[in-house]
């Protein structure tokens, strides 16, 4: 199948239910018209393998589960002192669909959650990442359970595009523009505990006016 956009997206009839337990999509690149695929012993004829002179195998993506069921519905997620709706601006991938986070006036301390139990395997590694855009406020805080991932968070200023703070349990962090705005934000830590929240808190130097807030998309922790 050829694609006019930059994304594959399945969709799930409202006459049915199911459950899509692994997806592998293998790219067919234009300059070649061959599967993404690891040559070895291979002879080549301008530029191509000559089929049948070597070994080779595909290149396929390990599995992976994205834990946060929820990833992009605010209507399941725990709030305190704070609102988020759904359909509140684009998003990175040009729909109306990103989620709008607003502190209630006059708190400074507020979070939301879209996952309050995330079951964990100690010893294993996890990473979270999501975007996240300015709309009134710059500063937010991802958090998780101590008991889950020891004192893994980051600190986001979205004005810098910079994490200006990490706790002593992240073992490593990013954040990428990705234009208009949005900001691509990740950490990843290693599980101490069997349970942990992912948590996106208020920074206190921030006050609630029930109007400012930031702007979310596409919550993933695997």
């Amino acid at each position: 199948a050829t694609s006019n956009t930059n994304r594959i997206q399945v969709y799930g009839s409202a006459a049915g239910s199911g459950t899509l337990t692994s997806v592998s999509v293998k790219e067919v690149t234009d300059d070649t018209n061959l599967p993404r695929i690891n040559y070895e012993g291979f002879t080549y004829d301008n530029g191509l393998p000559v089929p049948y002179s070597g070994k080779g195998h595909l290149l396929l993506e390990g599995q992976r589960s994205n834990l946060v069921t929820q990833s992009n519905d605010s209507s399941g997620y725990s709030t305190t002192n704070c609102s988020v709706s759904n359909n509140q601006g684009l998003s990175p991938d040009g729909e109306n669909n990103a989620i709008k986070w607003v502190v209630n006036n006059g708190s400074t301390t507020a979070d939301f959650r879209p996952e309050t139990s995330i079951s964990l395997s100690v010893g294993l590694e996890y990473t979270c990442s999501l975007y996240a855009k300015a709309d009134g406020f710059n500063l937010f805080q991802l958090d998780f359970t101590d008991t889950g991932l020891g004192d893994m968070n980051i600190d986001v200023d979205l004005d810098l595009g910079q994490i200006v703070n990490s706790g002593s349990a992240t073992i490593s962090s990013s954040i990428e523009s990705v234009g208009n705005g949005w900001y691509r934000i990740s950490c990843t830590g290693q599980a101490v505990g069997t349970s942990s929240a992912f948590i996106i808190r208020n920074d206190a130097s921030q006050t609630g006016d029930g109007t400012s807030g930031i702007l979310f998309y596409g919550h993933q922790f695997e």
